[in-house]
């Protein structure tokens, strides 16, 4: 079976081929060795960089979804990885 099929037959409660190997989270230290780049990936201190220069959210979070494709599937050979939604999706309002 392909990564898309075992996922899809767990999630449908049949029997894939083998359970389907993910990660629940990679951290950025660990993502950063196995990309050998500094990641997007769950990197709290690089969204707000990113927020705080005013750059697209359309663009961190394609950067994300890049670095989490690059990382559990090229990289780690994952079935399955979670992209989750980024935590920061409009500048926060300060009120003095």
């Amino acid at each position: 079976m392909k990564s898309r099929e075992r996922a899809l037959c767990s999630a449908l409660l049949s029997e894939p081929d083998k359970v389907p190997l993910f990660e629940l989270l990679i951290t950025p230290q660990v993502a950063k060795a196995v990309l050998g780049r500094e990641p997007l990936y769950w990197n709290p201190q690089i969204y707000l960089n990113i927020i705080a220069e005013e750059k697209s959210l359309d663009k961190i979070e394609e950067k994300f979804a890049e670095d989490a494709i690059d990382l559990s599937h090229r990289k780690l050979h994952h079935d399955l990885f979670m992209n989750g939604r980024l935590c920061f999706l409009k500048k926060p309002k300060l009120s003095l």
